[in-house]
Order: C-alpha cells, then sequence, then structure tokens
C-alpha cells in the first residue's frame, strides 16, 4: 500500500481532479457532474494535462477538502485499477495490482495503492477550489 498518499490524505485531507480552465465556467455553473473522478494531486496534474491537451485551454486542478465529501459515495475507481499509471505511480500494474489483491477493495485502499477514486455524487465548486499550474 502507498502509504505516502495516504499519509497525505490525512495531513491534508484534500482529493483533487485535473481538468481544463476552458471547462470552469460550466463547473462553477453546475457543478461536477456524477460520477466524478478525484485522487492524489500528481494524478490530477497527469489528468489536467490529458484534458487541457484534448479541449484546450490551460491546465487547472481542483482541489477538494474531504470533508466535503459525502464518503459514503466514493468508491474503488475500477478504470485505474484496470488501467493504471503505472509511469505516474512509479511502479508496474503487477506490482500496483499485487497490492490492490491484498487490500480490502476499499475507496481508502484504492486511493493509497491507485492514487485515484470515483465519486458518485455531485459537486459544487468555486474558484476558490481551483489551482493553476
Amino acid at each position: 500500500m502507498n502509504f505516502r498518499v495516504w499519509l497525505e490524505l490525512e495531513q491534508n485531507e484534500f482529493l483533487y481532479q485535473g481538468t481544463s480552465d476552458i471547462l470552469l465556467p460550466q463547473i462553477y455553473e453546475q457543478g461536477l457532474k456524477v460520477p466524478s473522478w478525484w485522487g492524489s494531486e500528481r494524478v490530477a496534474w497527469y489528468y489536467a494535462e490529458e484534458v487541457a491537451e484534448d479541449v484546450g485551454g490551460g491546465e487547472v486542478v481542483i482541489r477538494v477538502p474531504i470533508n466535503r465529501f459525502d464518503t459514503s459515495k466514493l468508491e474503488p475507481d475500477g478504470n485505474s485499477i484496470a488501467e493504471p499509471l503505472t509511469y505516474t505511480l512509479g511502479q508496474s500494474e503487477d506490482e500496483l495490482y499485487a497490492q490492490w489483491k491484498r487490500s480490502k477493495g476499499t475507496w481508502q485502499d484504492c486511493l493509497a495503492i491507485y492514487e485515484s477514486v470515483i465519486y458518485r455524487a455531485p459537486m459544487k465548486i468555486t474558484p476558490e477550489d481551483v489551482w493553476t499550474s
């Protein structure tokens, strides 16, 4: 298990999501739709780059305190388990999956191992939640 990520979550108590600044007006107006994907800061910056390349604009990361989430609506990210970001995470798919198989399979385990979770509830976002690179 990647305890550094779990310790970071415990100390900072934030989840992160990457996007493009072009999408921010819609996000401010409508919030993030269900489902939304959240994770560590480094995984969020990876996805911010991907989204900005796809839709244009600049990379931004949304940072939300964990206490704004209904944790009963967080779940493991099956996409990350099936196709992990091995380069970003610095581990092979087999190493990550071995950790996953030893875990209890909770969203906390997925966050600690794959640095990603799914949130199945709407999330209101404010300008104070947004970081730019």
